[in-house]
């Protein structure tokens, strides 16, 4: 099934992806199934499942991470599904799960968090730097990360001093 919008979706990616290849299991009304992860953001994931599943539908998904530990989506939002490739847009996630989302992205290459001016429909809409820092730092109250976020603010305004369109 592939959706007029779908090549704006992927051309329209605001977080940097992390191709790894984990499995995912989900649930929606009419079914339940499973998937592999192609690639992991701070604000999605895409899977290949054997599975059509149509555009808009909003799933609870889980994330099963090699150690068999797990990441839940309460509410993930399909935006485009191509010959068994599902792309799912982040909806809603319980505090410690994205506080363990964003450890996992870090660990996997660098800063998990991309700020951009365009609206980002999802769990966390961040319209300016001042937001993005409101934001961080209320989920990771009393979270080791929180140094993690030092370093993160640190290179967001360094980029923002280079490059004011950032």
């Amino acid at each position: 099934m592939h959706s007029p919008d779908s090549r704006n979706a992927l051309n329209s990616r605001l977080a940097q992806r992390w191709s790894v290849h984990y499995k995912v299991q989900f649930a929606y009304p009419d079914y339940a199934g499973e998937g592999m992860t192609i690639d992991v953001s701070a604000g999605g994931l895409c899977i290949i499942t054997n599975r059509e599943i149509a555009p808009g539908v909003e799933m609870y998904a889980r994330l099963v991470l090699p150690d068999n530990a797990h990441l839940d989506f309460q509410t993930a939002t399909v935006k485009w599904c191509d010959n068994g490739q599902v792309g799912l847009e982040i909806s809603e996630m319980e505090r410690q799960d994205t506080l363990r989302l964003l450890q996992l992205l870090s660990r996997l290459g660098g800063s998990a968090i991309t700020y951009s001016r365009k609206y980002n429909p999802g769990s966390v809409t961040i319209g300016s730097g001042h937001e993005l820092g409101k934001y961080i730092v209320g989920a990771m109250e009393g979270s080791p990360l929180l140094n993690i976020f030092t370093s993160i603010s640190q290179q967001v305004r360094a980029q923002l001093r280079r490059d004011p369109t950032f």
